[in-house]
């Protein structure tokens, strides 16, 4: 590895590319090493900052507001690299490395793995992102169709549903119909917050899907269990609900500022006393497994 590190110190990138990714095809166990997950993570922040500066919201939301008024004289490259990647980004904004290759993204799927009622906020996770990725890039999204407010057992039948035979939604919140729903190959993983413990769930009890898994990335995920959930769940176990007729109460109970849609699918699967297994101890048997 003292190879990659000189590569690393001399900013040396083609050679640094070609030699990880030598080693990845040799042995995909070199992940591991620390000059590789070193080298992948300033890659993948060049990566970052070059793509967002495509876009003028993400310029606009990285300005310096000053108190009397003036322009940011910063480039854009470091008016991003400083409010979103923080301590990491500013020290990496000037470098200059070989554009990136997406060409090969597309027989790749992202499967994005919905968090705790997120079908019920009026503004979906990603609405924006994900029919543009499809655009841009040629990666296919599928999202699992999870059921919001029942427990990660239950929803692993969601989740297989996506990974095994691409049934779930498209990029734009679509249902995909059953026949014109494509098994997808290899998939890269978003998890959102109670996605997380479904998709760690179900990894526990299917581990050979793990195969076809290249990536996992966890946003605001909480595979260890949630506080919040918890005392969620404390809060209204013992109400007795009519899930048909006193949804909408449940729901302000939960969060005053969710907008329950007029028509509410598998309205029939709500179940709060299902959520357990999301909320707490229940979470070892992921973690033991």
């Amino acid at each position: 590895m003292t190879e990659l590190r000189n590569y690393l110190i001399a900013s040396d990138y083609p050679n640094l590319i070609k030699k990880v990714r030598a080693l990845v095809k040799k042995n995909k166990r070199n992940f591991k090493k620390q000059e590789v997950k070193e080298w992948c993570a300033k890659r993948w922040r060049n990566i970052f900052i070059n793509e967002a500066v495509k876009f003028p919201e993400a310029i606009e939301a990285s300005n310096h507001k000053k108190f009397f008024g003036g322009k940011d004289e910063r480039s854009d490259k470091q008016k991003i690299a400083s409010r979103f990647l923080r301590d990491e980004g500013p020290n990496e904004w000037n470098l200059e490395m070989p554009e990136a290759e997406f060409g090969n993204l597309k027989n790749t799927t992202l499967l994005f793995c919905p968090g705790f009622l997120s079908g019920l906020f009026p503004v979906m996770a990603f609405q924006d992102a994900f029919p543009y990725l499809e655009r841009e890039y040629g990666v296919r999204i599928l999202q699992s169709d999870s059921h919001p407010m029942r427990s990660c057992e239950a929803n692993m039948a969601d989740l297989l549903n996506a990974i095994e035979r691409g049934m779930g939604l498209d990029a734009n919140e679509n249902l995909i119909p059953e026949k014109d729903a494509i098994p997808p190959k290899d998939v890269f993983v978003i998890a959102y917050s109670k996605g997380m413990p479904d998709l760690l769930f179900l990894l526990s009890r299917r581990p050979d899907l793990k195969k076809r898994i290249r990536c996992i990335f966890n946003w605001a995920g909480a595979p260890g269990g949630s506080y919040l959930a918890d005392s969620l769940y404390d809060s209204i176990k013992d109400i007795n609900f009519n899930i048909k007729d006193e949804f909408d109460t449940l729901i302000k109970l939960i969060s005053p500022i969710i907008q329950v849609p007029h028509k509410i699918r598998r309205l029939s699967e709500f179940n709060v006393n299902d959520l357990p297994p999301f909320v707490g101890p229940n979470l070892k048997l992921v973690k033991s497994s």
